[in-house]
């Protein structure tokens, strides 16, 4: 085989593999919406829960999430913006490791704080749903 026939094949390789960068970050974009939407929603929430429980302490998760809330939107802002600037990266390898990560904490962000912020609630309609029976 000489050096012309792995020509081809490394372009083709460097261009699926840009590809699957662009795939992974538009992933990360998709998932950071309803993810900023739920950081943003914290104090929502937490006058929500302040209404009706009347100052009954809330899950050790929903606390650390209302306290964590500055965090939790910085972070849900700066992981997207992280995965876009990873499409400039020269390293490609590096750049497919950073977004898969990125991933991983966006998804793991996004259904803690769901989880966090849902909880209280599906507990409030249990207990309704238990006073009325």
């Amino acid at each position: 085989m000489n050096g012309s026939d792995t020509a081809p094949d490394r372009n083709a390789f460097l261009q699926i593999t840009k590809a699957l960068r662009f795939a992974f970050v538009a992933l990360i974009l998709g998932v950071s919406y309803p993810n900023l939407r739920c950081a943003l929603a914290i104090p929502a929430f937490q006058n929500i829960y302040h209404d009706i429980l009347g100052g009954k302490p809330l899950p050790a998760a929903t606390e650390f999430v209302i306290h964590a809330y500055p965090v939790l939107v910085a972070l849900s802002i700066s992981l997207p913006v992280v995965a876009v600037l990873s499409l400039f990266m020269r390293r490609l390898s590096f750049s497919i490791y950073l977004v898969g990560f990125i991933i991983i904490a966006v998804i793991v962000q996004l259904s803690f704080t769901w989880q966090a912020l849902s909880n209280p609630l599906f507990s409030i309609a249990q207990n309704m749903q238990t006073d009325t029976h």
